[in-house]
């Protein structure tokens, strides 16, 4: 086993964690609607383009 490739796989692992809990928070900002998107995408580092396809999936659900 290559020691670069299972750290190489650990750090890939790790931020498609952290991509995951910012998705799970901006999904509750949103259901929330308490802040404005802008805001809500520079807290959790996402693009406005992410955020409206949230929201309108969030939307269509209710």
């Amino acid at each position: 086993m290559n020691f670069r490739s299972v750290a190489r796989g650990r750090a890939i692992g790790i931020e498609e964690g952290r991509r995951e809990v910012r998705l799970s928070c901006a999904k509750k900002l949103i259901a929330a609607n308490l802040l404005p998107l802008e805001t809500i995408s520079k807290v959790c580092c996402l693009s406005l383009e992410e955020l409206e396809k949230i929201k309108s999936n969030i939307t269509n659900l209710t």
